[in-house]
């Protein structure tokens, strides 16, 4: 490294921490911590009464956020190879995971095996990056390091091939309506589109990869940003575009939510900082930090309880709760 190179980095610290200063700092009511071990993926389900948890020795288990008591576990010998990412249904009737060439379905009541699925797209060397499952539990979709999603209809027992991206997909996430999903990926394009026809109902390319992605259903504003320094906040209605106000040159955005319908977002930076915007100005309003065990902790996924009340879950397996009301 550089002596200019560690300048640069110290001015953009003392950047961030003189912007800090001049801003509330918001604070956890509560946490646990679950397991003892690293966590490779982690998954709040819907509402955040649960919290699904695959760990680096590749067992899967799933908690209850309310007596953090254990629902069901899935044991590593459950699986023929690595698996990468976990994801649980809205009704939270199912929990999927993928390894690199395929899903496997289980019940999160009992953690038994329902149902495995291999994983191929338009390359022979295609490899699942991301997988969203619907409310009722009865469609998969699964993103590929080629931008090819796949749509596996587990009712029908059919598959569906949809190449929306150039390079691997990101981010994906079904739309409430249960009609069409987002996706995101490394070539910089945001895009909304038909589940079953592929259709682009909604598209828009950035200059890098697209690193965080999120939607809100009340305000119909999705929140895009890219590995540069774009950060959007864009509502679908009218295409009218905020970005984030900040005064260091660029941020990187890993994890967002919106929260109070809408109003306000939420965004993890890569590590485990956490920034709270004004949605409709791009000001940001307040600032916190997620318990960090290890030097490379991170925030995995965000749940919102009602209007105020956030859950985080870090790559601790650490559970937060945290009332954003007065920020």
């Amino acid at each position: 490294m550089t002596q200019f190179t560690r300048l640069i980095i110290l001015i953009s610290c003392l950047s961030l921490i003189a912007c800090n200063d001049a801003l509330p700092e918001f604070k956890a009511s509560s946490f646990h911590k679950y397991i003892d071990v690293g966590v490779i993926d982690a998954d709040l389900s819907q509402g955040g009464q649960l919290t699904a948890l695959l760990d680096i020795n590749q067992n899967i288990s799933i908690w209850n956020n309310v007596n953090h008591t254990l629902v069901s576990s899935i044991a590593n010998t459950s699986f023929a190879q690595l698996q990468y990412h976990i994801v649980m249904s809205g009704n939270k009737n199912v929990l999927v995971s993928a390894s690199k060439t395929g899903i496997s379905i289980f019940s999160i009541e009992t953690g038994k095996h329902i149902a495995t699925w291999p994983i191929k797209g338009f390359s022979n060397d295609s490899q699942v990056t991301q997988i969203a499952v619907n409310y009722m539990a009865d469609k998969v979709f699964v993103g590929l390091n080629e931008g090819t999603i796949v749509g596996i209809d587990l009712l029908a027992k059919t598959q569906s091939l949809h190449k929306m991206h150039d390079s691997s997909v990101t981010k994906l996430f079904i739309h409430p309506n249960g009609q069409s999903v987002f996706s995101a990926g490394n070539d910089g394009t945001a895009v909304h589109w038909h589940i079953n026809t592929g259709q682009q109902i909604w598209a828009r390319n950035f200059n890098q990869r697209i690193t965080s992605f999120t939607h809100d259903n009340f305000s119909e504003k999705v929140f895009v940003s890219d590995a540069l320094n774009n950060q959007q906040v864009i509502n679908l209605n009218t295409d009218s575009t905020v970005s984030l106000d900040y005064l260091e040159r660029m941020r990187f955005f890993r994890q967002a939510l919106f929260v109070a319908n809408g109003e306000k977002l939420l965004t993890a930076s890569s590590k485990f900082q956490l920034s709270l915007w004004d949605s409709k100005t791009g000001q940001e309003r307040a600032f916190g930090q997620v318990r960090s065990y290890n030097f490379g902790s991170m925030i995995l996924d965000f749940a919102s309880v009602g209007t105020h009340k956030v859950l985080t879950l870090s790559s601790d397996g650490v559970l937060e709760v945290w009332d954003l009301a007065d920020y």
